[in-house]
């Protein structure tokens, strides 16, 4: 049961990602991304430490891992719809995945050679 509720948030909070991105006005987009998380980091950050034995603690980061699960799905959806539009780009992107699941090679990194091969090569 915990492994479907799990999925369902992370589904849940995908869609209200795509949701935001879709917006055409960049403050909207700024709004509903930046400063709620923004604030979220900033309160919780201060006192995380604090309540490391506290038993909703564990129940906040069991919460927390199928959200940020959802938002990291998302950004790839987005990011993969945008950039892979022919074979060559296609086939980056599966080296790059590759290179995410079998080493440890941040990235972004990744992403700013994969943008310098198609600048040079696939204009």
């Amino acid at each position: 049961m915990m492994v479907l509720h799990s999925m369902i948030i992370g589904v849940i909070a995908f869609v209200f990602m795509i949701f935001v991105l879709k917006q055409k006005n960049s403050h909207t987009q700024f709004w509903l991304l930046f400063v709620p998380s923004s604030f979220l980091v900033y309160f919780a950050g201060n006192w995380w430490d604090h309540w490391k034995d506290s038993p909703w603690r564990h129940s906040v980061m069991d919460a927390i891992m199928p959200i940020s699960t959802g938002l990291i799905l998302a950004a790839t959806w987005i990011i993969s719809k945008t950039s892979i539009h022919t074979i060559p780009t296609a086939i980056m992107g599966v080296i790059a995945l590759c290179l995410m699941l079998f080493t440890k090679i941040n990235p972004v990194l990744m992403m700013a050679v994969a943008g310098v091969i198609s600048w040079a090569f696939l204009r």
